[in-house]
């Protein structure tokens, strides 16, 4: 943030994930902090509920699935 307060040009946005915790977000220098936790969405519901740009940049859809099937995998054997 002082990078950006310090430089009037300066725009710094910064996505972060942490699957463990299943929690992602955004951050830029102009403000907006936008997090959101995710562990009660599927691979099927997850973009009704977060912005596609986090869903894309992280592929949570993707993740999701692959757990899924997993956890699928593991309850038939």
């Amino acid at each position: 943030q002082k990078l950006a307060d310090d430089w009037d040009s300066c725009f710094i946005e910064l996505m972060y994930e942490e699957s463990g915790m299943c929690f992602v977000g955004c951050w830029d220098s102009e403000g907006a902090d936008d997090h959101y936790e995710y562990s009660d969405f599927t691979s099927k519901n997850i973009r009704d509920n977060i912005p596609n740009y986090l869903v894309d940049a992280f592929g949570l859809d993707e993740q999701l699935a692959e757990y899924e099937e997993e956890e699928e995998e593991t309850a038939d054997a």
